[in-house]
């Protein structure tokens, strides 16, 4: 839960919000709305950007509206958003390398670059990406995928993952996608050494619950999404003592039962460019995680900070040589 759920938080923010339409007249030209997504900043202040898909429009007072189950990117909500752009709607392909994929009709259009004289090269390739989770890896604590290893491999185009579902990971003003490139839950000594990350829309590794000794090292990301890695641990979802009162999901307050990511190495790495769409993003992220050891990693070109610790769940973190 995040950190407005206490008595007096922070800028006195008590509950997510988030927009739930657009007034936009020039939507009044467009022959279907409802294939849009808008991505706004949030308001009063660049701390992350949403995304929104658009349900239908009311030609009566020309507002968008948004699909409730989008818009949960940020963790600390306003009503209202900042600067902003639409996207995938076929009368506003009109810039060079842009293009529409219709679903209905299954046509592909595609608005060549006019200064090179000439329309596009019948034999170029376009190549649909479908995939949000290349490789999901997972065990249980009490059964856990032991070994798994993965090196010299190029992991690229795993398609858009900003309108799954986002929980907040702990007492911070982050949202996060359980999902990944590489996704990773209820394992031990992991290692994803070696590879190239590149051209993914969501987080290169995700990982989640009961991760024990994996090893990060040696990778390079280049033009992600969202962040190149992110390590978000479980809690018990007992509310008391004899587990009477339970939450929905596994985010209570008692942490002791060690699903979590532990002892995980993050050295070597390069990254780069991250945060395409996702502007709320890191190098590094990690929550209910604990004993992490990040050393030797490069990152620049990032959008905000390059390591974000959302709480001090456990302790024994390491931070050097970065």
């Amino acid at each position: 839960m995040g950190y407005w759920c206490a008595n007096n938080p922070p800028r006195q923010i008590t509950s997510h919000m988030s927009p739930d339409g657009l007034v936009w007249e020039r939507a009044l030209k467009y022959s279907n709305a409802s294939t849009g997504v808008i991505q706004a900043w949030r308001g009063g202040g660049r701390w992350y950007t949403w995304q929104f898909q658009i349900t239908g429009f009311v030609r009566a007072n020309s507002t968008l509206l948004f699909d409730p189950k989008t818009g949960g990117q940020g963790g600390e909500g306003v009503p209202f958003g900042g600067q902003w752009w639409i996207e995938n709607i076929l009368e506003e392909c009109d810039d060079h390398d842009e293009w529409f994929f219709d679903e209905k009709t299954r046509m592909l259009y595609y608005q060549p670059n006019a200064t090179f004289g000439h329309g596009p090269d019948l034999n170029d390739n376009f190549t649909a990406t479908g995939a949000e989770i290349f490789f999901d890896i997972r065990g249980t604590m009490e059964n856990p995928v032991k070994g798994f290893h993965i090196s010299n491999v190029t992991i690229r185009d795993a398609s858009l993952s900003y309108l799954e579902p986002h929980g907040l990971p702990s007492g911070g003003d982050w949202a996060l996608q359980r999902s990944g490139a590489i996704r990773l839950e209820g394992v031990e000594d992991a290692t994803i050494q070696g590879n190239l990350f590149t051209d993914l829309d969501g987080i290169g590794v995700s990982m989640n619950g009961y991760c024990n000794n994996t090893l990060l090292s040696r990778n390079e990301f280049l033009r992600i999404g969202a962040s190149a890695m992110t390590a978000w641990g479980f809690t018990s979802e007992c509310l008391n003592k004899n587990c009477t009162k339970k939450t929905p999901y596994k985010m209570g307050p008692d942490g002791r039962g060690k699903e979590q990511p532990r002892f995980t190495t993050v050295s070597e790495n390069i990254v780069r460019e991250i945060g395409i769409w996702q502007k709320q993003s890191s190098f590094w992220f990690q929550a209910v995680t604990a004993q992490t050891h990040l050393v030797a990693n490069i990152h620049f070109n990032g959008p905000r900070a390059g390591m974000n610790f959302n709480d001090g769940f456990g302790g024994g973190d390491l931070i050097e040589k970065n």
